[in-house]
């Protein structure tokens, strides 16, 4: 049970954040400089700062990080539904 805990607090604080960032830099990217988009540091450099400025801003700032943790939440839930779907692993999922 405590392993679980763990794992949704650590999925819901960290890596929905970091999903939604990489997703938001790649959008934004894709519409600025299509080549950066597709690489693997500046998507997520560019949303994490973005990301970090709009938390900053005071009322506004937990609104947005309610929203992104539900959105990171709800995209991980998907790409794991699909993972399960299509019957592959992570690994070969990340190949």
């Amino acid at each position: 049970m405590f392993t679980l805990v763990v794992g949704f607090v650590l999925a819901s604080a960290v890596v929905s954040k970091v999903v939604i960032a990489v997703l938001g830099g790649k959008l934004i990217l894709s519409r600025i400089k299509p080549e950066w988009a597709e690489h693997k540091i500046w998507p997520l450099i560019l949303g994490v700062v973005i990301f970090a400025i709009l938390v900053a801003i005071p009322i506004f700032g937990g609104l947005v990080n309610a929203i992104v943790i539900l959105l990171g939440l709800g995209a991980l839930w998907l790409y794991g539904r699909d993972l399960l779907k299509n019957g592959r692993t992570v690994e070969q999922a990340a190949v």
